[in-house]
């Protein structure tokens, strides 16, 4: 009996972390500079520590220096996305989005103003 409820309790989490780890896809914007990867969703003030490969030809950082920030990229995803907590470089960022696919990728138009607050 005792060998049957730890397995339910395994399938319990299991279940849980499953829902969690479910692909979605997101739209928003993205920058990357030393010890930050942010992204933040469309409709949201959120940021979200973005790992995984984005696969966007022809866009590329040219600097040397590491703590240049990269292009400010409007992305489009798909990814899972953890529950809040606290995730990335010093527990900054409120989740961790997971990227499995890049549907789009391009540099932000001049007219756009994305605000990450670092």
């Amino acid at each position: 009996m005792k060998l049957l409820a730890q397995i339910f309790v395994a399938v319990v989490i299991a279940s849980a972390n499953a829902k969690a780890e479910e692909l979605a896809s997101y739209s928003g914007y993205y920058v990357s500079v030393f010890e930050y990867s942010t992204f933040v969703p469309d409709g949201t003030k959120e940021r979200w520590w973005l790992t995984g490969k984005l696969n966007c030809p022809g866009i590329r950082n040219d600097s040397s220096d590491i703590m240049a920030p990269g292009p400010t990229l409007y992305i489009v995803i798909r990814a899972s996305v953890s529950e809040k907590g606290r995730y990335g470089h010093l527990g900054l960022y409120s989740r961790e989005v997971k990227v499995s696919e890049t549907v789009s990728c391009r540099e932000i138009r001049k007219d756009e103003t994305p605000n990450f607050d670092f």
